[in-house]
């Protein structure tokens, strides 16, 4: 009782401010448990807004189970009057925009609600969810994606209740009912979806999603699904088999289950009274939400910025949001940071970097303490170094920007990717390592992490825990990791038993014979240089054959017999455990009479030396 009075009276106060502020002020900041929220809308439409938006996040991490859900980009809300969001909303695809929507980015995510919408958050609720998925849950399969965003965007919150698991479609349960479904081992193993309205095929992968998920919610095996997962995507078991470990049934059953639920809430008849069946009330919380707390009034001039900045993202609105923001750096007293980083932002997209730091520059002079502008400094100088393949300029600067944001917003998951790989450039390993283990936990979907953290692995010679991942993102389905991942593993063996990579040792030797092309005598004082390292410039050779035999009495060394063309060859390797191998998952001593491939580099005393070796 005396949490609710003290609740009770809290909002009051919080009323009471907010009611004094819109006597002197237009726009305002609302700082909620999990949003910062800048409106220009009444009290009680921005009220309404926050308590959603607060009710939302709340019912996710009832459906996942999570206490506490993280945020790995940060997010800006805009609640916006009818003619304001009519100005600012895009123009393609307005059909049901009309209430909010959604702008995601490599940086930060927006939403922009219509306050004269009172049920404008529909509008955005499957993005909404789709985003704390990819932050919130392990790397999945698109039906289960699919099927929860879904369910999720079938949410309905009234003042005293709620429901949700309704078709979110409209054509969902008519889909299912009129259609031969697919079989689930199919559904479990579709990668992508084009788009619930691409075709039938199409239309039909997202209703199934949505009722298997509804099944596993509403029948408490959600839990199942993480075992599922473990034995599908990480151990690489089939999807039968591992439908049949996590589940305690196979495909078919399984698949019988859910449509046997499906007809027995759906027989009623019409759509709509199957939909009302399906249906299921939540919990809505009416007073522990983190209403807002705090409210700050804001200058026409920065509310405007705000606004531009956002609409800079939307190519159809960028014009204008050009257009708004130079008129307020032309202005008497109306320039401010955001304009300037605003148009940082947009260079930066276009890789004029030049003008960015400009701008940047400007911007500091403004407010020398603002996040996103030591952000996109840093953003800066990373990508530039990452295209270059070259080390980090101003390190030092980077290291404190980095830190200053992280301070700013510790959830925030590509400072910690861009910390990392700058204490990688200079010799940090160790912290290098923690950090890239935060973006990684803050975003356990962002494959380009695991990639970062395996090469951090292999530079402090953590070779194991680097092909463990490697290996992973070899197999995974993104082509270009994949790739990336592939030529990781090829040179980890050169680099373990060279401390160098094959393309540095290239740099470096035509470095060396660039320096001996240009020296000259400086002399009985000169500095002694050290000797360069001798580099084996032999060249790889190819051959097929048949492996006679192996002999690793010598371990770690081994000597392969190969016969290629009716001769015999000797074939050694320093350390046999590393070698690269393909067609088996690791070199075996008890090789003999296999077709092989090889590859080799000649010696003069007869013997050659193996690089890799390839089963056929």
């Amino acid at each position: 009782m005396a949490r609710r009075l003290l609740l009770a009276l809290f909002a009051l106060i919080f009323l009471s401010a907010m009611a004094m502020a819109a006597l002197t002020a237009h726009w305002h900041m609302v700082t909620t448990s999990h949003f910062f929220i800048l409106t220009d809308a009444t009290e009680a439409k921005t009220r309404q807004a926050a308590m959603r938006l607060e009710q939302m996040q709340i019912i996710f991490g009832q459906l996942l189970s999570r206490d506490k859900i993280a945020a790995s980009e940060p997010l800006d809300v805009l609640v916006l009057r009818g003619e304001d969001y009519a100005q600012a909303a895009p123009v393609r695809g307005s059909a049901g925009r009309e209430g909010g929507f959604f702008i995601p980015g490599d940086d930060r995510n927006f939403i922009v609600l219509n306050a004269d919408q009172p049920d404008g958050w529909r509008a955005v609720s499957r993005e909404y969810a789709s985003m704390l998925l990819n932050y919130n849950y392990p790397p999945a399969q698109p039906w289960f994606d699919e099927g929860f965003v879904q369910y999720f965007s079938s949410l309905k919150i009234g003042d005293k209740e709620g429901a949700i698991g309704g078709d979110p479609d409209g054509s969902f349960v008519a889909v299912l009912n009129s259609s031969d479904w697919i079989p689930l081992s199919d559904l479990f193993s579709q990668k992508i979806s084009s788009g619930c309205n691409a075709d039938m095929r199409e239309k039909l992968f997202c209703a199934e999603s949505w009722i298997v998920m509804h099944y596993l919610i509403n029948n408490g095996r959600l839990s199942d699904v993480g075992p599922y997962f473990n034995a599908v995507v990480v151990h690489k078991t089939t999807v039968n088999a591992a439908i049949e470990q996590a589940f305690g049934m196979n495909a078919q059953q399984l698949q019988k289950s859910v449509e046997d639920y499906f007809h027995s809430h759906t027989k009623a008849g019409n759509a709509g009274s199957a939909t009302a069946s399906l249906e299921h009330p939540v919990p809505v919380p009416l007073f522990d939400v983190g209403l807002p707390s705090t409210l700050q009034d804001v200058l026409d001039s920065r509310a405007q910025a705000l606004v531009a900045e956002m609409m800079i993202r939307l190519p159809e609105r960028r014009d204008r949001a050009i257009k708004d923001i130079n008129v307020l750096m032309n202005g008497d007293k109306t320039e401010n940071s955001v304009e300037h980083r605003a148009l940082a932002w947009l260079y930066i997209q276009q890789k004029d970097y030049p003008r960015a730091l400009e701008e940047l520059k400007d911007a500091s002079e403004l407010k020398n303490n603002d996040a996103w502008v030591l952000y996109y400094s840093s953003l800066i100088r990373y990508r530039q170094a990452q295209a270059k393949g070259k080390s980090y300029q101003g390190l030092e600067n980077m290291f404190q920007e980095m830190r200053a944001v992280i301070e700013w917003n510790d959830q925030f998951a590509e400072a910690y990717d861009m910390l990392a790989m700058a204490r990688l450039d200079g010799g940090g390993l160790n912290s290098a390592i923690d950090a890239m283990r935060s973006a990684v936990q803050l975003a356990p979907r962002n494959q380009g992490y695991l990639l970062h953290l395996a090469e951090i692995y292999m530079a402090a010679k953590k070779w194991d825990a680097a092909t463990s991942l490697l290996d992973k993102l070899k197999a995974g389905d993104d082509p270009t990791l994949a790739s990336a991942a592939s030529q990781d593993l090829h040179d980890l063996p050169y680099l373990k038993k060279y401390g160098i990579l094959p393309q540095d040792a290239a740099e470096a030797e035509q470095h060396a014979v660039y320096s001996q092309d240009s020296d000259e005598d400086d002399g009985p004082d000169a500095p002694a240089v050290p000797e360069k390292p001798k580099l084996d410039t032999r060249p790889v050779k190819f051959a097929k054959g048949m492996l006679l035999s192996v002999d690793c009495s010598k371990a770690p060394q081994a000597t392969l017999k190969v016969l290629v063309a009716g001769k015999r060859m000797e074939l050694l390797t320093e350390d046999f455990k590393s070698l690269v191998v393909v067609g088996a998952s690791e070199p075996s001593c008890e090789w003999h009479d296999v077709h092989v491939a090889i590859n080799y580099k000649a010696g003069k005393s007869g013997a050659g030396d193996l690089v890799s070796l390839e089963l056929q």
